[in-house]
Order: C-alpha cells, then sequence, then structure tokens
C-alpha cells in the first residue's frame, strides 16, 4: 500500500497523454519517427471511408450544445437507458475528473490497479483522496482479485479504479 502526502496535492504533476512529447525527446537525443507511439489509440488507417465528407458538412458557426442532449438522446436509445444514465463528456479523462470529484472527498482512500492509466491516481489527487495502490507483477501482470477485495475492505475504500482490459499490460478480466 503507498499513500501520499497529507494532502497529497504537492505530488501531482501534469499529466500529459495522448501523443508523443516532442521536446522531451530532443532532449533524450530521439527522433520521433524512431518511435512507434501505443500511448493513443490513433488509427495508422487513417479515416474511414466517408467520415471526412460527413464532416465538412458539419456546421462549425456556433458552439454545440454543451449538454449533449442529442447524443445523450441517441444514446439513451441505443443503449435502452434513460437519459439521466448518460454522461457525455470531452474524452475519458474529463468523464473521470468528473466522477472522481463527484464521488471522492478529502480523505478517502480509492483503491489503484498499477501499472494502469495515470489519470486515476491524479484525478483521486485533485480531489483530496488518498489512493491505496496494487501494483501488479510482470511479465502476465495477474490480479488477484481476493486480494484486491481485501484490500479495499481493510482500508474502507470508497472506490476502485478497474481498468478493463487494464492500460498498457492489456490483461483481461473475464466476467467468471
Amino acid at each position: 500500500m503507498s499513500l501520499p502526502p497529507k494532502n497529497g496535492l504537492e505530488k501531482i504533476k501534469p499529466v500529459t497523454h495522448g501523443g508523443l512529447n516532442y521536446a522531451e525527446l530532443e532532449e533524450l537525443g530521439i527522433r520521433p519517427e524512431s518511435i512507434i507511439d501505443f500511448s493513443t489509440g490513433i488509427n495508422p488507417l487513417g479515416a474511414p471511408p466517408g467520415l471526412m465528407e460527413k464532416l465538412t458538412a458539419v456546421s462549425i458557426e456556433t458552439y454545440p450544445d454543451s449538454g449533449a442532449r442529442e447524443l445523450t438522446r441517441a444514446l439513451a436509445e441505443n443503449l435502452k437507458v434513460q437519459p439521466d444514465n448518460i454522461l457525455v463528456g470531452n474524452g475519458s479523462s474529463e468523464v473521470l475528473w468528473l466522477c472522481a470529484a463527484a464521488y471522492f472527498s478529502p480523505g478517502d482512500r480509492v483503491v489503484i490497479i498499477e501499472p494502469t492509466f495515470g489519470e486515476y491516481e491524479t484525478a483521486s489527487l485533485m480531489a483530496g483522496s488518498l489512493p491505496v495502490k496494487v501494483v501488479l507483477k510482470s511479465p502476465d501482470f495477474p490480479l488477484d482479485t481476493a486480494e484486491v477485495i481485501a484490500l479495499a475492505r481493510t482500508n474502507g475504500a470508497k472506490g476502485l479504479f478497474l481498468c478493463n482490459p487494464n492500460n498498457p499490460t492489456g490483461t483481461y478480466i473475464s466476467k467468471r
């Protein structure tokens, strides 16, 4: 188990994701074209057929609906749930931060299974909660769910971040 200092905020570093850091690569003397970047879900095949035509038909002279009502209704209908059960955000990081801000309070303990997406810890710390880490070992990064549940209970955890399939390990927990 690893806990940050009392308020945890002094440990927060800006998280950057979504591509290469060209300044860092230059400092290290590494050419960007020599790197295979697995940090993003960039499609190496380019845009799907017809997408560019659709994008050029989109009106951009006004701001989009900040409540994403049309998208929310369409998702709710497709998923057969109530629109109030849908949360739309500008990417997974925003949704993650909103959830952490809504559900975690200062001092709450949150279990994070590592290695994983770094935003889990950052969002937890920004909410003032205390990450309780389970660090998986390579080469296969096996997860002992009984251990994680026991750790969460022992620490009175209010939440648990479980990335499935996990990024970056690719491990998957089946429903069993």
